[in-house]
C-alpha cells in the first residue's frame, strides 16, 4: 500500500489531468475536406493562373531594378539591383502602339476582382542573412495611356518578414495609400498591376504564386471545428507545406469558424487554432480544388494557317524560310537561311533593317487574308524602348506604303499575332487601309542603330542580329458549313470534367448572346468536335467559347480568334444561281 501522501499526490495528478484545459482541432480531419477555389482573375479570364510555371506569368521584360530573373519548378526568382525594383504582374502595354499586351486585351474588372494575394520569400542574395522587415507595395494603372496621363494608384506598404515563405493578402479596394490620387474602384477596369517587393538592394525575391480574387462564395468557405475545456478568443490560421501562414480569422469565439479560403492557391493546408496558452493543429488537411483549364487550339488568332497566303498563292509558305520567300532586303548583311535551317538570319547595317516578302504576280487579297503572325528573335540584351519595336508595311509601291504603329518586342523567339489587320493602328498619312489588294508586304524587325560595340567588336548580341522563323498571312477560320473545333483540357486533381461549347459574337459571357452548340464528353487531354451549321445560326463572325467544370469550379474560356459561319444550301454552294 502506498503512503497516504503519495496516494494523494497521485490522485492530484489524475485530477489535474482531467480538469486541465485542452484545445483540440477536429476539422479538417482530411476526409472529404474539399473547398472550391476562389474566383481568380488569371485562372478565369486569362486561362493561365499566375502560378509561376512559365515566363508568361510575369512581364519580365518590363521589370526594373531586377536581374537574374528565372522561372524554375514553379518559382519565380530575381535579385534587386536598386531601391525601386518592380515587376509587372499584368502589363497594360503602351498607348499609340499595336498593343498586344495581356493588360490591354484583358483588363481587370475592379468591381469584381479586388484581393491581391501572393506567396513570397525574401532573403539576402549574398552576405549575412537578411534582417529587417521588407516593405512591399502594389501599383495599378488604368490603361496603356497611364504612363503619360499619370492615372496610376498605389497601395499601402506591407512589411514582410524575411527568410521565410509568407502569404500576404491585400484588399485593393480598401488598402490604398492615403497619398494615392486614385482608388482601385475609381477605375472601372485596371490594365496594369505592378509589384514592388522591397526598397532594398541585393535582395533575392522568390514568388510561388499570385492571385487576384473576387469576394468569396459559400462554396469557398470551410467550417473549422475544435473543442476546448475553456472558452477563449481564438486565432485561426491556414498553413501550407512550406509553413507559409495565412491568418483566416482573429478574435473568434465559440468552437467553430466559417473560414474564407478564396484568396489561397489550390493545394493542401493544415489549420491551426490558437488562444492564449494553447495551440492545436488539425489532424488532416483541407484541400482547395484546382480548377480545370482549357486551351482552345482551333480557332485562334493565328487564323486558318493551312490556307495561308504564301502557301495557297505561291506554293511556298514564308516559313520555314528560304531565299525564295524574300523579294528584297534593306540594311541587312550576312544573310543566311541555315542559322538554323529554315530561318531568315541577318545582321543590320543601319537602324532601319527590313525585308520585303515575295509576292510577285500574286497580289494579297486583304479582305480575305485578315490575320498576320510572325515569329521573331532579336539577339542581344533584353528589349528596351525606344528601338525594340517591329513595324509592318503594305501597299502598291515600295516608296509609299502604309505603316503600322509600333509592335514592341518581347525577349527571345516569340510569335506575334494580329487577329484582324483591318483594324490595326497605322501611322498618319497611310495611303491605304488593310483592304482591297496590295502587291508589297514588308517587315522591319527593329530600329536599333548600329552601335559602337557592333563596329569594334561585332557579335550577334552587339549587332542585334535578327532571326525570323515565319511570317504568315491567313484567312479566318471558316465553317462553310463545317469546322473542326479542337482543344486541350487539363485538371490537376480531377480525372474528368464536363464541357459545354457555345458560339458568341462578343466574348462577354452571360450577356445573352451565347449559342450552345455541343456538350461533348469531358475527357482530359486533346479533344475535338466537328461543328456543322444547318442554317439555324445566322451567318457571321463568332468566337468559340467553353464552359468546363470539375464539379467544384467552372471556368469559361474563349478562342483567341474567330470562326466565320457561311451556311448556304447545296445549290448555291455548287455555283448555281
Amino acid at each position: 500500500m502506498k503512503p497516504l501522501a503519495t496516494a494523494l499526490f497521485c490522485a492530484g495528478l489524475l485530477i489535474g489531468a482531467t480538469t486541465a484545459s485542452a484545445l483540440n482541432v477536429t476539422q479538417p480531419d482530411g476526409v472529404n475536406d474539399l473547398v472550391a477555389a476562389g474566383d481568380d482573375f488569371a485562372t478565369q479570364v486569362l486561362g493561365d493562373a499566375w502560378d509561376m510555371s512559365h515566363v508568361g506569368d510575369l512581364s519580365t521584360y518590363d521589370s526594373g531594378g531586377l536581374q537574374s530573373q528565372l522561372f524554375n519548378s514553379g518559382i519565380y526568382s530575381a535579385v534587386t539591383t536598386n531601391a525601386d525594383p518592380g515587376t509587372y504582374i499584368h502589363h497594360p502595354g503602351t498607348d499609340g502602339t499595336v498593343n498586344l499586351s495581356r493588360g490591354k486585351r484583358h483588363p481587370i474588372a475592379t468591381g469584381v476582382y479586388r484581393y491581391a494575394t501572393l506567396k513570397i520569400r525574401m532573403t539576402a542574395n549574398s552576405g549575412p542573412p537578411l534582417s529587417g522587415l521588407q516593405p512591399l507595395q502594389y501599383f495599378f494603372l488604368e490603361n496603356d495611356g497611364s504612363f503619360l496621363a499619370g492615372t496610376i494608384g498605389f497601395s499601402n506598404f506591407f512589411h514582410i518578414s524575411p527568410n521565410a515563405w509568407t502569404i500576404l493578402s491585400v484588399d485593393m479596394a480598401t488598402q490604398v495609400h492615403p497619398a494615392s490620387t486614385y482608388t482601385w474602384t475609381g477605375f472601372p477596369t485596371v490594365g496594369g498591376l505592378r509589384l514592388d517587393p522591397t526598397v532594398n538592394t541585393n535582395v533575392k525575391v522568390e514568388i510561388d504564386w499570385i492571385r487576384m480574387t473576387s469576394a468569396p462564395t459559400s462554396g469557398q468557405r470551410y467550417t473549422v471545428m475544435w473543442s476546448d475545456t475553456v472558452s477563449g478568443s481564438y486565432t485561426v490560421t491556414a498553413i501550407d507545406g512550406d509553413n507559409a501562414r495565412h491568418i483566416l480569422g482573429t478574435g473568434v469565439s465559440g468552437t467553430s469558424y466559417s473560414a474564407d479560403l478564396s484568396v489561397l492557391a489550390p493545394g493542401d493546408y493544415r489549420i491551426e487554432v490558437s488562444r492564449n496558452g494553447a495551440t492545436s493543429l488539425s489532424p488532416g488537411t483541407v484541400h482547395i480544388n484546382a480548377p480545370p483549364a482549357i486551351t482552345i487550339t482551333a480557332p485562334t488568332a493565328r487564323g486558318e494557317q493551312t490556307r495561308n497566303y504564301a502557301q495557297v498563292e505561291l506554293g511556298n509558305p514564308w516559313g520555314p524560310m528560304d531565299a525564295a520567300d524574300v523579294l528584297l532586303t534593306g540594311s541587312l548583311t550576312n544573310i543566311s537561311y541555315t542559322n538554323p535551317t529554315g530561318t531568315f538570319y541577318g545582321r543590320p547595317t543601319s537602324g532601319d533593317p527590313g525585308i520585303v516578302l515575295q509576292t510577285t504576280g500574286h497580289p494579297v487579297n486583304a479582305d480575305y487574308y485578315k490575320s498576320a503572325c510572325f515569329t521573331l528573335d532579336v539577339l542581344g540584351p533584353s528589349p528596351s524602348a525606344p528601338n525594340s519595336l517591329v513595324r509592318l508595311f503594305w501597299g502598291n509601291s515600295t516608296a509609299n506604303m502604309s505603316i503600322s504603329k509600333d509592335i514592341f518586342l518581347s525577349a527571345g523567339m516569340t510569335e506575334y499575332c494580329i487577329e484582324d489587320m483591318s483594324v490595326i493602328p497605322v501611322e498618319p498619312g497611310a495611303p491605304m487601309p488593310w483592304a482591297g489588294s496590295f502587291v508589297y508586304f514588308r517587315l522591319d524587325p527593329h530600329e536599333y542603330p548600329v552601335s559602337n560595340e557592333c563596329i569594334s567588336s561585332p557579335s550577334p548580341a552587339n549587332c542585334h542580329d535578327v532571326r525570323i522563323e515565319s511570317i504568315v498571312l491567313s484567312p479566318w477560320a471558316l465553317a462553310g458549313p463545317s469546322y473542326n473545333i479542337t482543344w486541350n483540357a487539363s485538371d490537376a486533381d480531377n480525372a474528368s470534367t464536363s464541357l459545354t461549347i457555345f458560339l458568341d459574337t462578343d466574348r462577354v459571357y452571360a450577356n445573352g448572346g451565347e449559342i450552345a452548340i455541343a456538350t461533348p464528353a469531358g475527357t482530359l487531354g486533346a479533344g475535338q468536335h466537328m461543328f456543322t451549321t444547318n442554317g439555324s445560326i445566322p451567318n457571321g463572325r463568332y468566337y468559340v467559347g467553353f464552359v468546363i467544370t470539375d464539379g467544384a469550379n467552372p471556368v469559361v474560356q474563349y478562342s483567341t480568334g474567330p470562326v466565320l459561319l457561311q451556311f448556304t444550301d447545296l445549290i448555291f454552294r455548287n455555283g448555281f444561281q
